[in-house]
């Protein structure tokens, strides 16, 4: 495997958290610094000469029974974060922090262990399965790896797994192709499960899913947290999805976090302009309501050469000289949230008032509520005196 240069690798932030910030104490996952660099052409003596920041000095925490969020648009990194915390690719740079223990200072036998710990669910399920191994199969299969039992004890347990995730026992002699989509994803979630993991990666998890099984999926994984004290560390684009599942949210661009800190507060008041612009983005389904007025145009960067200073500094609104020529660190904003912004106090003030407008205007009258009721139920129940007459023999 390639390695970058030097000076890119050490470009990376030491430190994981803005100053002020302080971390959970039941910290599960600490990410700090993480790189990762593709090399995408060398040069005439095979020295490398043109690389892809796909992940550049990102850091976070998961605490347990909670989730983190990465959100962003395509190609700004997020599934090579969760594919780098499971070691399928390795890092550049960096720390990943397992209950204290670097997992990339393991090898051999004492990594395979720590990754019963750490399991992932992909986006596609059908092409996660072994399309020639049964359900009971591949379920079995981590725990004859990761646990000492018998065949009759690896059978129980295959059947509790099937049952948690909501399918029956004798789904165990199905193949992938015998279920649907919605299924084989639960099965995808069963096979994580099987090795008694702390923390789970879910890789846009129902994105390929109709959204009628979206939310059996979401509910599911909700329920699983709160029966198994599970960290999840969510990757999606669908700020829907993230607003429902998420306790943390981190917002990726071009490789980095731009912002960080508890959903609740982002959503309400997001202070970088980029997590404006996508909150902006979403559907309002609601033709009275007002949206925000901060969608951006223009397109995202090569991360091949990606912009001197602030990376969204094209396409930002607010950008000035000081934002093209310095590289704004993750600062501390208040309510926990962390920023890359320089002028992240005139862009929340400037957000403010359509948040606050928009607030009011969802928040209708009880008495409104009971009047739109009301006419629903009297243009679809029929009232008792209408009901006809019935014939005389």
């Amino acid at each position: 495997m390639s390695t970058p240069p030097s000076h890119e690798v050490a470009a990376a932030p030491a430190l994981p958290f803005a100053a002020g910030a302080a971390p959970p104490t039941d910290t599960l996952l600490q990410v700090r610094g993480l790189v990762k660099h593709f090399v995408v052409r060398k040069g005439l003596f095979g020295s490398a000469t043109a690389h892809v920041r796909a992940v550049d000095g990102v850091s976070f925490e998961v605490g347990a029974g909670r989730t983190f969020a990465v959100v962003g648009e395509s190609g700004c990194g997020k599934s090579t974060v969760a594919r780098v915390l499971l070691r399928l690719i390795e890092a550049d740079a960096g720390e990943i922090r397992l209950g204290g223990q670097d997992l990339r200072a393991l090898q051999g036998e004492a990594l395979r262990r720590m990754r019963s710990r750490l399991q992932m669910v992909f986006q596609d399920p059908y092409g996660s399965l072994n399309p020639r191994m049964t359900a009971g199969a591949m379920l079995a299969e981590p725990l004859l790896l990761h646990e000492s039992l018998s065949a009759a004890q690896r059978e129980a347990r295959v059947a509790e797994l099937l049952g948690l995730v909501g399918l029956p026992a004798d789904a165990q002699a199905r193949y992938p192709h015998e279920f649907s989509g919605g299924q084989r994803q639960r099965l995808a979630i069963a096979r994580a499960l099987a090795a008694r993991p702390q923390v789970i990666v879910c890789d846009e998890p129902v994105s390929a899913l109709d959204v009628s099984i979206q939310a059996q999926i979401l509910n599911l994984l909700a329920d699983l947290q709160q029966r198994l004290g599970l960290a999840y560390v969510f990757i999606s684009h669908d700020l829907a999805v993230v607003r429902q599942v998420a306790t943390d949210i981190g917002v990726m661009y071009l490789g980095k976090l731009v912002e960080t800190g508890p959903a609740a507060e982002v959503f309400r008041r997001p202070r970088h302009p980029y997590t404006q612009a996508l909150l902006a983005a979403v559907p309002v389904p609601d033709p009275r309501r007002r949206g925000l007025d901060a969608v951006v145009g223009g397109d995202v960067p090569s991360p091949l050469a990606p912009p001197s200073g602030c990376a969204f500094h094209t396409r930002c609104p607010h950008a000035d000289a000081r934002c093209k020529a310095e590289t704004p660190a993750l600062q501390a904003a208040g309510q926990g949230v962390q920023l890359a912004c320089w002028h992240w106090e005139r862009v929340a003030a400037h957000i403010a008032a359509p948040l606050q407008a928009a607030a009011v205007q969802d928040a209708p009258s009880t008495s409104a509520h009971a009047t739109v009721l009301a006419r629903l139920q009297a243009a679809f129940v029929r009232p008792q005196q209408e009901a006809p007459a019935s014939s005389n023999p």
